[in-house]
């Protein structure tokens, strides 16, 4: 989840620092739209990522702390 959220943050500073060479700030509002879009994106695929991996249960390491169905230790 941590990747996500660094890409997210790199994805806005790379948008406001074109928009800043470009000149592309001129139109405010489409400005804060844009970067409002790369956030929610971030949010969106944040969120997809917690669902996949709370879909596919504990990961193997956590299954060997489990005991053995079988009775023996």
């Amino acid at each position: 989840m941590i990747s996500c959220l660094a890409v997210t943050v790199a994805a806005g500073l790379v948008y406001m620092a074109l928009a800043e060479l470009a000149n592309w700030n001129t139109h405010q509002r489409l400005f804060w739209s844009g970067l409002l879009l790369i956030v929610l994106t971030g949010a969106i695929c944040e969120n997809a990522i917690s669902f996949d991996a709370s879909r596919r249960g504990p990961a193997k390491s956590d299954r060997r702390l489990e005991p053995d169905p079988g009775g023996r230790t």
